[in-house]
């Protein structure tokens, strides 16, 4: 009954939870960006849209990229208008 349960859930929400945001962001700047192509935060956005189905605002991209920085993650950014890499 329990994996029943699961499966409708899974297959009513095809789209991936909010919690995954983090996750999903190191894997987009990972396969997309580097030092000589930089990813805005729009840009990562449109990522999380297009492939996850997440939907979080720019400012919330921002604080998943400090946590990153703050793990140890080495990613770069710079303002206002460059990218992130």
């Amino acid at each position: 009954m329990l994996s029943e349960l699961y499966e409708r859930t899974n297959t009513m929400n095809s789209f991936e939870p909010k919690k995954l945001a983090l996750l999903r962001i190191l894997q987009i700047l990972e396969q997309y960006s580097d030092y000589d192509n930089p990813l805005k935060q729009e840009d990562i956005a449109r990522c999380l849209d297009r492939d996850y189905g997440i939907v979080i605002e720019r400012k919330a991209i921002g604080r998943n990229i400090s946590l990153l920085r703050e793990a140890g993650y080495e990613i770069l950014t710079e303002r206002p208008e460059s990218g992130v890499s």
